[in-house]
């Protein structure tokens, strides 16, 4: 399946404005929408794996190397997400570790 130029650049887009949001809400810094409530934050941690990863994980055709770092991007944030309150309850550390398995597939948004 190969998808349209345009339908590429819309899920990359997609997934870095997910990730920017994402930020915005951990860090509390929501243009006039100040002192979220703490799980409105929570969520923009949870961003990486309900958002930002499938929609870089939509993109068709992927190479294997790609699709295979995505798969595991997936499950590695996912893992991030249950694991990392157990150790520390600071949001941007949280968000942090969520953005760190998808590092590994920096050609994607280029």
């Amino acid at each position: 399946m190969v998808m349209k130029g345009w339908l590429r650049n819309v899920f990359r887009g997609q997934a870095v404005l997910c990730a920017f949001v994402g930020a915005l809400l951990v860090y509390d810094a929501v243009p006039f929408f100040p002192n979220q409530e703490l799980y409105i934050r929570v969520l923009g941690y949870w961003s990486w794996w309900l958002f930002t990863v499938p929609s870089l994980r939509s993109i068709k055709p992927l190479a294997k190397e790609e699709k295979t770092a995505l798969d595991i991007a997936f499950l590695a944030t996912l893992v991030a997400s249950v694991a990392t309150p157990i150790f520390t309850k600071d949001l941007p550390t949280i968000w942090y570790t969520q953005s760190t398995p998808s590092q590994l597939t920096p050609g994607l948004l280029s």
